[in-house]
């Protein structure tokens, strides 16, 4: 097999070999998700960076993400898809 096709049966047909293949509200839902996620993470390094970065990596991991799901779970992600419902309902 060539190397062309084995590159199109990986990333581009994945189908043909079985795979699950996400559909577009899956592959929307994960644009949403960095969205919103991407500025709060750097928000939160730029903000809480200088204090935290003596502690130890499981802190500092424990210390965002306590910040990072509430904020995306109550507050971006349903804002987002309120604000983005028109290109979600368009597939």
């Amino acid at each position: 097999m060539r190397r062309n096709d084995l590159l199109k049966l990986h990333w581009l047909e994945p189908q043909a070999r079985g795979d699950a293949v996400p559909n577009r509200l899956q592959l929307k839902q994960a644009f949403i998700t960095w969205l919103a996620i991407y500025p709060v993470i750097t928000i939160l390094l730029w903000q809480l960076g200088p204090e935290i970065r003596t502690l130890p990596l499981a802190v500092r991991t424990l210390i965002l993400t306590a910040i990072l799901v509430p904020a995306m779970a109550f507050l971006l992600v349903p804002a987002l898809n309120g604000l983005l419902a028109p290109w979600l309902s368009n597939e």
